[in-house]
């Protein structure tokens, strides 16, 4: 027969373990975004590169003259399209490591002691416009960068994120696949209102988009003959990504333009930086001139360009090294007036970005 005492001992430990789990257990059974807490599991990815070094300055001890290097940047970010950041510290062997989210876009950006460096230049697809923005992709393997080149302000990965991402899991890697996210809308004709650089289908945020689109229907509404005026904005949207649509009456809706770079809103932008707007269509290359396709700073003085179309014809470009761009000032560009080859009308279209 066990003592009085020993058995009082057991039973308040049993029922401790019951009452008080052990806090590994209760971190289990937390599972914080799990399918226990009730919210679907977060697949993350793993994104891995390198910067190179750079000399600094000479250090003279005792005659001896030693040169010194370090890292080019000590941080790297990820932003996504509702502004959340997630950081990874590079280390003194200029190796980083980032850990983000499958389907989401993100921009990356490097800085050293809090100091911009650069941000990161990506190229998505052969016939899409070079651009600050990738998409997290299905994979098992981490996602590899290489050695990232740093030029003025601008990053280039040594592998491009793309050639290694399978977004549909169609065998074809996002950059030779015409529809990497197998949405029915080919890569070319993706849309992005707001022109941030985030296609609608990854940007947690046009909440601009929606604001322009509501005081539209207002404008609208309030005008005689108000349901015709709505019926325009409507064929406005959705339907010219096809690019052959028409309204009830016959008349051609306006094409879009689908991408623009520098992207809208962005900062850091080179002062040689070229400002280029891709369309929905093949552009009328007679239709564009410094009337319809305006660069000006935030003081209204227009900035010279050299125009040109590119890009099987779908691209403008504004080339500016006769008058390249001021330091931390703001530009804009509206294009205005210029048709594609067959007649429609690309729609108006403004954006701006704020240089380095």
């Amino acid at each position: 027969m066990k003592p009085l005492l020993t058995v009082g001992l057991t039973l308040a430990l049993v029922l401790a373990g019951i009452f008080f789990p052990a806090c590994g257990d209760e971190g289990d059974n937390s599972l914080q975004g799990g399918a226990e807490a009730g919210n679907p599991p977060v697949s993350t990815r793993v994104v891995t590169g390198s910067v190179p070094k750079k000399q600094n300055t000479l250090v003279a001890r005792a005659d001896v003259v030693t040169p010194t290097l370090s890292c080019v940047a000590d941080e790297v970010t990820a932003t996504d399209s509702a502004g959340e950041t997630t950081t990874g510290e590079i280390s003194t062997d200029c190796k980083f490591t980032i850990i983000l989210i499958i389907g989401k876009a993100y921009s990356f950006g490097f800085t050293l002691n809090g100091n911009f460096v650069a941000t990161m230049t990506f190229s998505n697809n052969a016939s899409t416009l070079t651009t600050s923005v990738m998409v997290i992709g299905e994979g098992e393997a981490s996602i590899d960068l290489g050695t990232v080149a740093i030029q003025g302000g601008k990053a280039f990965p040594e592998k491009q994120p793309a050639t290694q991402t399978d977004q549909d899991g169609d065998g074809t890697t996002d950059f030779d696949d015409e529809d990497d996210n197998d949405n029915g809308v080919p890569d070319t004709l993706e849309e992005d209102c707001d022109l941030d650089g985030y296609w609608d289908v990854y940007d947690d945020d046009t909440s601009s988009c929606t604001s322009e689109a509501e005081e539209d229907d207002e404008g609208e509404d309030s005008d005689d003959g108000g349901d015709e005026g709505t019926d325009e904005g409507d064929d406005g949207s959705d339907d010219d990504t096809t690019g052959d649509d028409t309204e009830d009456g016959g008349e051609e809706s306006l094409a879009l333009i689908v991408e623009v770079n520098p992207r809208n809103g962005a900062t850091n932008v080179g002062l040689d930086e070229e400002v280029e707007a891709r369309a929905g269509c093949d552009i009328d290359s007679t239709t564009v001139d410094a009337t319809t396709f305006a660069i000006r700073d935030q003081r209204g003085n227009a900035i010279t360009c050299d125009y040109e179309i590119s890009g099987s014809g779908t691209r403008m470009e504004c080339d500016h090294d006769k008058s390249p761009f001021s330091r931390a000032t703001t530009y804009s560009a509206t294009v205005s007036g210029v048709t594609c080859r067959n007649g429609r009308l690309i729609e108006p279209t403004r954006w701006q970005w704020t240089t380095e």
